[in-house]
């Protein structure tokens, strides 16, 4: 370690970064899909319903969105209801909107579906839209909301994003096991006498592999411990200094740092990285590779 040791901390510092991209990525996209979970927990969609819709009719849709696995209730909202809620909305906002008759005239009584708080939320787009489908030709219904055009965007940028940590993963990871690689080449050339000697001993191939898979193992580790410390004082600061708008925009509450599963499957994936790039380094040892060398 002395003879190597700007090597190893410049090593280890290089990893780190790395494995600060790689975790990091994971942490925003963790929290992009708990947003949209959390969110979707509250979405509803809403069927406008035509004024000449008779009660049968709007009986036989409620039964026919009952019969869906995901949706937990339907509650009818009539055009009493609709305007009061309406009026007590835009009272403060705009008070001379609500005499508007021919306004207020125009709203129509609905459907509120809830969904089930355990269906999450891309899932969640996909029930809906099916929906959307099934009840489009449908007698006495106007309209069918539910917030698409966001719901969608923000769908389709977790997808974006979960694709493009997926591409960092593999090319982070490429570059790890290059520079792991780098270092334990120049381990293993700097212990060459100490390796012909174990050879011409007769020591057995993980005797003299032990030590070097191990050190590999301990950079991994080492650097996946400080990527992962690193990114949580991080978050800790956002949480701390950005409080006021997170607070407002009541995403507070959902932003958490990575859970205990994936912790431990980082912890595990940075001294596996380390360990198999050592390997890769080392399978000429006990093969009479340091002696013929050395007779070269």
């Amino acid at each position: 370690m002395k003879n190597s040791l700007t090597l190893k901390v410049t090593t280890l510092a290089v990893l780190t970064l790395c494995f600060s991209f790689l975790t990091g990525g994971a942490l925003i996209l963790k929290n992009l899909e708990s947003v949209l979970t959390s969110w979707g927990q509250d979405l509803q969609m809403t069927i406008y319903l035509d004024h000449t819709q008779t009660e049968a009719e709007r009986n036989q849709i409620q039964k026919r969105l009952s019969s869906y696995a995901a949706v937990e209730g339907v509650s009818y909202v009539t055009r009493e209801n609709a305007l009061e809620k309406f009026r007590t909305q835009m009272s403060s906002y705009a008070p001379d909107l609500l005499k508007d008759s021919e306004l207020v005239e125009m709203i129509p009584s609905s459907l509120q579906v809830k969904f089930k708080p355990e269906i999450q939320g891309t899932e969640q787009l996909q029930i809906m839209e099916q929906i959307q489908i099934d009840l489009k030709n449908e007698k006495g219904i106007e309209e069918i909301s539910f917030g698409q055009d966001w719901v969608k965007k923000y769908t389709q940028l977790t997808g974006f994003f979960r694709g493009l940590v997926a591409i960092l993963g593999i090319s982070l990871g490429m570059a790890a096991l290059f520079v792991i690689s780098n270092v334990m080449q120049t381990s293993i050339r700097q212990r060459k006498n100490e390796i012909e000697v174990l050879e011409l001993l007769g020591a057995t191939a993980s005797m003299i592999r032990r030590p070097f898979l191990i050190e590999g193992a301990t950079i991994g580790a080492l650097s996946i411990i400080l990527a992962l410390t690193l990114n949580w004082g991080l978050l800790q600061f956002i949480l701390t200094h950005f409080d006021v708008p997170l607070s407002l925009l009541k995403m507070s509450d959902m932003i958490h740092f990575l859970d205990f599963k994936s912790i431990i499957l980082f912890l595990v994936l940075g001294p596996a990285l380390g360990s198999f790039a050592s390997y890769l380094c080392l399978r000429k040892i006990n093969t009479g590779w340091a002696a013929a060398g050395r007779r070269t």
